[in-house]
């Protein structure tokens, strides 16, 4: 008997987290963007017409809110439409799937943000150091302000942020 209400005692606890996923993922989403990935999903499912997706629609809604909190609404619409027209792609695309074609674009975008982003020297300085003598007549390697300037900009913009939903559903982030 102890074992039994253990189980149960588990799958309760297992609802209440799954209850609590569903209401993060629902405090992140405006009406607007709901409906924005509702018209995404149903212009997709459209393209399907021979996959039954009745049984199934509602779990990938879910995903795909799941998904939507984690890299943005304009990244997934984005790994949507690739998927869609990717060679070869027969059914209604994943949530899995979808997930690993978003994950290559933040890389691509992280990647274009690091070139653009890249530190450049004035010219006046050698990677960013310059030569400075001291009153003493020692010679010491500084920091040119061309340096100094790059890092602040980085820490000002720190770039593309992609939510780690597992330690902010737990509570960690």
């Amino acid at each position: 008997m102890d074992e039994m209400e253990e189980k149960a005692e588990t799958t309760r606890a297992l609802a209440r987290r799954f209850i609590e996923q569903i209401a993060v993922s629902r405090a992140s989403m405006t009406p607007p963007e709901e409906q924005e990935l509702l018209l995404l999903l149903e212009q997709t499912i459209l393209r399907y017409p021979h996959q039954d997706l009745s049984r199934a629609i509602e779990g990938f809604y879910h995903d795909y809110r799941i998904l939507c909190e984690r890299y943005g609404l304009p990244t997934i619409k984005t790994a949507l439409m690739e998927l869609r027209i990717m060679p070869g792609q027969r059914f209604f695309p994943q949530p899995s799937e979808c997930a690993e074609v978003a994950e290559e674009i933040v890389k691509r975008r992280k990647a274009e943000e690091s070139k653009a982003n890249a530190f450049r020297p004035c010219g006046k300085c050698y990677s960013g150091l310059v030569r400075v003598v001291k009153e003493d007549g020692m010679s010491v390697m500084r920091e040119c302000q061309c340096l100094r300037d790059h890092k602040a900009g980085q820490r000002l913009n720190p770039g593309l942020h992609v939510v780690d939903f597992k330690s902010r559903s737990s509570g960690t982030a």
